[in-house]
């Protein structure tokens, strides 16, 4: 199976990939993962981050790879969307698909990132999601179920996803609000 960035419509060789990829789809739990993060003190050793540890917030995992120009326009976008929802149990967590982390640490800081990003160097992370498409954001909801998934990132996607977040965000903290009443 090949990844191809929806940016240059190149395709992209990941991994030889075993034929039971699957795609999440809503509703499906999230799978779970613990990957190295990537910080400009990685060359000296790795922290894991464990995707669990964010359960009771809303998580948009952004997959992408740093030759693909959507992916870097996409993550300029997602971190206003950090910004804008800091504080209001939101977290961006990327994943990079690199070979190479030190690619990945350039991109990181020549967008000026300050959201976590973990390194899937053996793509197990990519499989179990079932990327296909360069950059794939996956949102997660409070419970750890997939609310929806967006393949590709273009100028006009910025209001939709910021949209779409906002009314489950305010859905959410309706509904939790029914409950403790």
């Amino acid at each position: 199976m090949s990844v191809r960035c929806t940016g240059k419509k190149v395709w992209v060789l990941l991994l030889l990939w075993p034929a039971m990829a699957y795609a999440v789809e809503r509703g499906d739990v999230a799978p779970d993962f613990d990957l190295p993060q990537l910080s400009p003190a990685a060359a000296t050793g790795y922290s894991l981050l464990q995707f669990s540890d964010y359960r009771g917030q809303f998580v948009y995992l952004d997959f992408w790879q740093s030759d693909c120009a959507s992916c870097r326009d996409g993550m300029a976008f997602l971190e206003e969307l950090q910004r804008e929802f800091d504080g209001q149990g939101f977290q961006v967590l990327g994943v990079t698909t690199d070979r190479y982390p030190t690619d990945a640490l350039m991109v990181l800081e020549d967008v000026g990132v300050s959201y976590p990003v973990v390194s899937d160097l053996t793509g197990q992370v990519a499989q179990a999601y079932g990327l296909e498409v360069l950059p794939t954001g996956v949102l997660v909801d409070r419970e750890g179920a997939v609310r929806w998934v967006h393949q590709g990132f273009q100028t006009a996607d910025r209001e939709r996803i910021r949209a779409g977040l906002g009314q489950l965000m305010s859905a959410s903290l309706l509904n939790n609000n029914r409950v403790e009443e």
